[in-house]
């Protein structure tokens, strides 16, 4: 029988270890255990996920992280409309007994800075100018000069208006909403009763 051939010995075909050098003070065992922790990241490091790059120290979303203020609602420009209606026979125009309350009327409005005004009739059955109101599309309209209360709710509302500047008068809309109108009426039960007269 053919010899066997012998195994080569394990010590001749072992591969080296890669050696990294490294100066550390403390000797050979300060060696051996910074390569150990070289070699081997540890658990904690490999399971933690890369963040991106564009998300570092990125702000939380927020509305106001995004710019303008929370809960504000843009509602259109009526200024002009308003102002017009008011100098129509519709409110305060044509007759000269209402020139003082229409110059006083056209102050309030100046002094106001809201886009979006209201006016405020009687009732629909009595269609005369009570008030102007201004709304900023989040809080309940404010009355600015006129009589009437001081904030209008929609439950309060018995008609909304828009101005037509070719009649020159105010035509009933089926809304309920402030923002799209330029004059309401308010409910009857709603305005304050005069005291009754003492005999």
């Amino acid at each position: 029988a053919a010899p066997a051939h012998p195994l080569p010995h394990p010590r001749t075909h072992a591969l080296a270890a890669p050696s990294i050098a490294v100066s550390v003070p403390g000797g050979p065992a300060a060696v051996q255990s910074t390569r150990a922790t070289l070699a081997v990241p540890s658990a904690r490091a490999a399971a933690a996920p890369a963040l991106p790059a564009s998300s570092a120290g990125a702000p939380a979303s927020s509305k106001e992280s995004e710019g303008g203020e929370r809960g504000t609602v843009q509602v259109p420009n009526n200024r002009n409309i308003v102002r017009n209606a008011v100098c129509s026979p519709a409110c305060l125009g044509g007759a000269v007994v209402n020139d003082a309350k229409k110059v006083e009327a056209l102050k309030a409005l100046d002094a106001c800075g809201a886009a979006h005004l209201l006016v405020l009739f009687r009732d629909p059955m009595n269609m005369k100018f009570r008030a102007i109101y201004a709304f900023d599309g989040t809080s309940p309209p404010t009355r600015i000069y006129g009589q009437g209360p001081s904030r209008l709710q929609a439950d309060t509302i018995a008609a909304f208006y828009r101005y037509n500047s070719g009649p020159r008068e105010f035509q009933k809309m089926t809304t309920t909403d402030f923002a799209i109108c330029d004059g309401i009426a308010l409910k009857a039960s709603h305005w304050p009763r005069a005291p009754a007269a003492t005999r």
